[in-house]
């Protein structure tokens, strides 16, 4: 587990470099477009099934990382509670959630 962690605490800096397929993680142009569309389709799919109208939801997120997830569902009003056993990546989280 201490070397998943310094794992990710090392690279919680490019880790959404990864997501944007930019930086080291750029796999050329068709590549990139497939994986973004992939992205784009899985988002989609995930705000469709997780759309809870009236009701409030609260959602645990195991492993949160810089907060992909984390922002999808509080985008959605749902009250989320984000853990990760690296600071690096909760601080990211914190920033890309603007607190």
């Amino acid at each position: 587990m201490e070397d998943q962690k310094a794992y990710y605490e090392a690279h919680a800096p490019e880790y959404d470099d990864a997501f944007a397929r930019t930086g080291r993680w750029d796999a050329g142009r068709g590549k990139n477009e497939d994986w973004l569309r992939e992205w784009a389709n899985l988002n989609t799919a995930v705000r469709a099934s997780l759309s809870v109208g009236a009701s409030r939801a609260t959602a645990l997120d195991l492993a949160c990382g810089t907060g992909h997830w984390t922002s999808i569902l509080y985008e959605l009003d749902i009250d989320v509670v984000a853990v990760d056993s690296s600071g690096a990546m909760l601080r990211r989280a914190e920033l890309r959630l603007g607190e």
